[in-house]
């Protein structure tokens, strides 16, 4: 059974640690410049009150402007570049796309005659739906020991696959003879092994038949591998399962999808925009506080 899980939060966390060790290896001597020579200057000098405040903070202001404007320029750089990627990827379904948190995308359309909605996150995480009118519940992934653990927590067992070629799956079935019916399909089951094909030491899939939706998930995956060959294979496979699962006999076990699940899948922003809304205006207040008083003192000048 694979530890993926644990690998991927340890490479998450290693790759963090070298990014604030980056960044720590910018500003810090960058700010021993802005903040150590004003104070030398200061302290070896005979100045006014005013004139040793704005030698002060004059240059304290210019580091905090260059850094947050670094930073911001930097991340919009990022933003852009991803845009352009996820964009050529998901596009040629004919689906639109729109900026989902600060530096995620979505996307939303019909393709092949059915409902497809889109979101790609911070993980990296990829969450592609693909609408159905199956009303149940299944979900297959890789065999993960943090998975496991958690399924037992929740008191859900995987059940048990002869076939050889499953046998690296957890298939946790609402209905298990209707499941089993579907995995016995041989063009199901193909399309299925290719979904569920971890790239990579810690991507994580699963595909996650839930009423109205048939989703596919790669979490820790790489967004080098959302390509538009890539997207269109995962899009076609869905596809494939969707109608072989379709064209069995109704399952005998049903659910039916919650206002959460729907909103979950079409609709995201009504669950985050609030939130970010608040968070934003609390950061544009702080900011505003910390520059009244630079503003103030920069336009008293020699007074």
């Amino acid at each position: 059974m694979t530890n993926k899980t644990l690998n991927a939060w340890g490479a998450s966390y290693l790759r963090g640690c070298r990014l604030y060790l980056l960044v720590a290896a910018l500003v810090v001597p960058l700010g021993c410049v802005c903040i150590g020579v004003p104070l030398y200057v200061v302290q070896n000098g005979t100045y006014d009150d005013t004139t040793t405040l704005l030698i002060m903070v004059v240059p304290m202001a210019g580091f905090f402007l260059l850094v947050v404007g670094g930073s911001l320029g930097f991340a919009a750089w990022m933003i852009r570049s991803r845009q352009r990627q996820l964009d050529d990827a998901f596009t040629p379904l004919g689906l639109a796309g729109s900026m989902y948190l600060l530096n995620g995308r979505q996307y939303h359309g019909t393709a092949g005659g059915r409902r497809v909605d889109a979101y790609f996150y911070r993980g990296p995480t990829l969450d592609l739906y693909l609408g159905t009118p199956l009303k149940t519940r299944l979900g297959i992934g890789t065999k993960d020991t943090v998975g496991q653990a958690v399924a037992g927590l929740m008191n859900r067992r995987s059940i048990a696959l002869d076939d050889p070629s499953l046998r690296h799956l957890s298939v946790f079935p609402l209905d298990e003879a209707w499941s089993r019916a579907l995995l016995a399909d041989p063009t199901a089951r193909a399309a299925l092994l290719r979904l569920t094909a971890d790239e990579g030491p810690f991507e994580l899939r699963q595909v996650i038949l839930q009423p109205e939706s048939l989703r596919l998930r790669l979490h820790h995956t790489r967004q080098s591998h959302v390509t538009p060959e890539n997207v269109r294979q995962w899009f076609n496979d869905l596809l494939t399962v969707a109608r072989a699962a379709e064209g069995l006999p109704p399952p005998q076990q049903t659910a039916e999808a919650s206002g959460l699940e729907r909103t979950t899948r079409s609709n995201r922003n009504a669950l985050l925009l609030p939130a970010l809304g608040i968070a934003f205006a609390l950061l544009c207040g702080l900011s505003l506080c910390a520059l009244v008083p630079v503003a103030m003192i920069l336009l008293s000048g020699g007074r």
